[in-house]
């Protein structure tokens, strides 16, 4: 994602400089995670369709209330490696790579409460 740097403050163009230069600090890593997140939520938000399936979103509920992919299979009649795939889908919707990142994404997409 190419940004314009009429767009960034000074701090922040320095914050984006460290993180380049492998000086990392924790400010500036948390304001990168920012960005990142403000990207994820503006690409998904623009989908015109709900990001995920009715059966992605039982999927993603019931990883959020802590059950495992067999307990989320038995408990929805599928196969567990249907689960599995269905992770991989919402991951690949929401821009993430696990469990936790899609969770806090779609809480703050509302698709979770």
């Amino acid at each position: 994602m190419l940004m314009d740097r009429g767009n960034l403050t000074e701090s922040e163009v320095r914050n984006l400089a460290t993180i380049v230069d492998g000086r990392t600090d924790p400010e500036a890593l948390e304001y990168l995670k920012s960005i990142v997140d403000a990207a994820r939520l503006t690409i998904v938000s623009e989908d015109k369709k709900a990001p995920l399936t009715k059966r992605q979103r039982d999927v993603l509920i019931l990883r959020a209330l802590g059950f495992s992919r067999a307990k989320i299979a038995r408990h929805l009649h599928i196969e567990e490696s249907t689960v599995k795939n269905h992770c991989s889908m919402i991951y690949t919707r929401l821009g993430v790579n696990n469990d936790v990142e899609a969770i806090r994404i779609a809480r703050q997409l509302g698709i979770l409460e």
